[in-house]
């Protein structure tokens, strides 16, 4: 059984700035995909992959841009894309990058795989696999960016055909074009074929990146297990605010039994989940930050701080102040 499938919010922004470009209100497309209004805020935010596609839609309709994909990442460079984007350049030629792009997918996104498979003549097969149910705007970003990694060695580069798990449509074929090729629109795979000579030609922008860099990257990716995604995407809503069960059943498209028989499977709860986060995220804070403990209270959805300290004390073994104390001291 598939796993929660979370995406990075960047890749909600190239839609967010082209709507702020028109003058559309970015907030309330937001409430009604069902994402968190402070999404945009922390571009590591990890937001349910199902929500992703509404959110484009409406941008779409808002804009008036029925390949709004094409228009939100036409000026966008890979380096655009953060830390993910600069360990694609730091490597030396065409082929290195798109090796590096299937191993750090997983750290922007659990709902979708790189497929790189050599062909007899020397030439590679560059697909991609969106694991849960997607749409066309979802598509065609991918393959926007799957493009723009290939065009390192050669910007004026174009695969005589893509292949597009999507129906056909005018429009659709329109956008293919505008990208420089053909389409064909099929039920399963998405992707083009690389030819050998485009493999070891040297990308023509590097970068310089911090030795962590990785470290990092896989620190912010979605995790492996059902609860632990879901736990991600509890503290994700949690600016705005505590999901219930139901709540998260509307987010995630997904039931209510279903939600609690994933979690038995793993012997946990839905209200262990949310105990888990408030504990994880109140050491967090109190570590990290000198926000005030009302503050944090309230942040974390208790009535007062009272009720905040009990709770904490029932995780730690120590009151909220003795803990960061503590913490300031070990420093």
């Amino acid at each position: 059984m598939a796993n929660l499938a979370l995406t990075k919010s960047k890749h909600l922004l190239p839609y967010a700035a082209t709507l702020s470009a028109r003058r559309e209100c970015v907030r309330p497309l937001l409430k009604i995909a069902n994402l968190p209004a402070t999404c945009l805020d922390d571009l590591d935010t990890l937001i349910p992959a199902v929500c992703l596609e509404p959110f484009r839609e409406l941008a779409a309709q808002k804009t008036g841009c029925s390949n709004i994909s094409l228009e939100a990442t036409r000026h966008l460079e890979v380096a655009d894309m953060g830390d993910f984007g600069r360990a694609l350049l730091m490597e030396p030629t065409v082929l290195g990058s798109l090796h590096k792009l299937r191993e750090l997918i997983i750290t922007e996104t659990s709902n979708l795989s790189i497929e790189l498979r050599p062909l007899p003549n020397g030439n590679l097969w560059f697909g991609e696999r969106i694991l849960s149910r997607t749409g066309w705007h979802s598509s065609l970003y991918v393959i926007s960016w799957m493009l723009k990694i290939v065009r390192l060695g050669d910007p004026a580069w174009s695969p005589t055909e893509i292949l597009i798990s999507s129906k056909a449509t005018q429009e659709r074929f329109e956008a293919i074009e505008m990208l420089g090729s053909t389409a064909r629109f099929q039920k399963n795979g998405t992707g083009f074929v690389v030819p050998a000579s485009m493999l070891a030609l040297p990308i023509t922008k590097n970068s310089t990146m911090r030795a962590d860099v990785n470290a990092d990257l896989w620190s912010s990716a979605p995790h492996g297990s059902y609860t632990e995604s879901l736990q991600q995407m509890i503290q994700s809503y949690a600016s705005d605010r505590w999901l219930s069960i139901d709540q998260a059943s509307e987010v995630t498209n997904t039931s209510v039994r279903t939600i609690q028989r994933r979690l038995s499977m793993e012997q946990k709860t839905y209200s262990n989940l949310i105990q888990e986060s408030r504990a994880e995220m109140a050491g967090n804070l109190l570590e990290n930050t000198d926000t005030a403990i009302a503050e944090i209270a309230h942040h974390l959805g208790y009535r007062n701080q009272s009720h905040f300290t009990r709770a904490f004390h029932r995780w730690a073994k120590v009151s909220p102040s003795e803990f960061r104390k503590h913490r300031s001291l070990a420093v």
